[in-house]
């Protein structure tokens, strides 16, 4: 019993030394780490569409405001089809493949 107290023990202390003198070395060291920076070029500028409905007067007749309108749409939908392609254009992110990684 003795015997097993004392390999035990002999044990347990030499589990606890380090090597290098039992102290632990701490290093402080800078590490360049390279993250990709995502840019995107500014969308160009899309004018707004001036409207006919915006020409209207109070007085005007039932028929030249229903045209004024039916262009107004027109020009509307097309206005949102150049926006809309803008969007598309910046909405594909599933190409992007990132750089890759070289050790030093």
């Amino acid at each position: 019993m003795r015997l097993l107290l004392i390999s035990l023990l002999l044990l347990l202390t030499g589990c606890s030394t380090l090597a290098g003198g039992g102290r632990t070395r701490y290093v402080t060291q800078t590490v360049p780490v390279r993250v990709p920076v995502y840019a995107c070029p500014a969308p160009p500028l899309v004018m707004r569409p001036t409207l006919p409905i915006a020409h209207l007067r109070p007085g005007d007749d039932p028929a030249r405001v229903a045209r004024a309108y039916a262009a107004s749409v027109a020009l509307l939908m097309g206005y949102s089809a150049r926006l809309e392609a803008l969007l598309a254009a910046y909405a594909d992110t599933t190409s992007y493949t990132p750089p890759s990684s070289t050790s030093n």
